[in-house]
């Protein structure tokens, strides 16, 4: 099966549990891609977005490099609150690790927002097309974000 992040094989509402490991800073619209994925979701169901770096000032020059090399937009923790709302996520949590500058975010899809159907106009730039969504309907993915907990017990 092949899909892009932007058009999804799969039927609505199908997963609990969707990852985005390193790879969102390469969508090709990332608000209207959130929305894509938020579409196979089950109601209530989780979205988890890691990455390895965010935008601070104490890692701007190792930072500076990854995202000329790679052509990539990384963003504050503030503004992953921002793109995941604006989507129609309810945030769960966002975790970064300073001294790592490592961040990881934890959305909720929620079944009160209204699922968008008209293309949303996001004032994003345009990435190449890089990586892939995994999504799996097993509970176990819940377990491995960290021990036994799920997405709820991390707030």
């Amino acid at each position: 099966m092949y899909g892009t992040v932007s058009s999804l094989p799969f039927p609505d509402n199908m997963f609990d549990f969707v990852t985005a490991i390193e790879t969102y800073y390469f969508w090709p619209d990332l608000i209207n891609d959130l929305i894509e994925v938020k579409r196979v979701l089950k109601p209530e169901a989780f979205l988890l977005l890691v990455h390895a770096a965010y935008k601070d000032d104490q890692f701007e020059k190792r930072n500076s490099k990854l995202v000329n090399l790679l052509d990539i937009k990384i963003h504050t923790p503030d503004e992953y609150k921002d793109f995941l709302s604006e989507a129609g996520y309810q945030i769960e949590k966002i975790n970064n690790l300073p001294e790592k500058n490592w961040i990881s975010a934890v959305a909720q899809k929620s079944e009160s927002y209204r699922d968008r159907k008209e293309p949303h106009s996001s004032p994003l730039p345009h990435h190449r097309t890089y990586g892939s969504v995994y999504g799996d309907s097993a509970d176990q993915n819940r377990s491995q974000i960290q021990g036994n907990e799920s997405p709820r017990d991390l707030k």
